[in-house]
């Protein structure tokens, strides 16, 4: 999974990627490799057990006084395969 954030944006922020992935119990979990993040803070992974569909929670803290109160910075998700191509790429807010 790659995490993109507008150009500009980047320096704001102020700690690492976290990634919450909720799937049902018995499912294999694994982190193949995590990288620097923005600005050196990393990414975090954590796992969560849900029933039916698996879930995905991503946050990238920002310093909301720096980029000002109210905004909201949108965010892109690229999920890739490591055995074949890009799976998704979701713009969100």
């Amino acid at each position: 999974m790659w995490v993109g954030v507008p150009e500009g944006y980047e320096k704001h922020v102020t700690g690492p990627i976290s990634f919450k992935i909720e799937t049902p119990p018995g499912i294999e979990r694994n982190v193949l490799f995590t990288d620097a993040g923005f600005n050196g803070y990393g990414e975090t992974v954590t796992w969560g057990d849900t029933w039916g569909q698996a879930r995905l929670t991503v946050k990238v803290p920002m310093n909301q006084a720096a980029i000002g109160a109210g905004v909201q910075v949108p965010v892109e998700l690229t999920i890739k395969s490591p055995w074949g191509p890009t799976l998704c790429t979701v713009p969100t807010l």
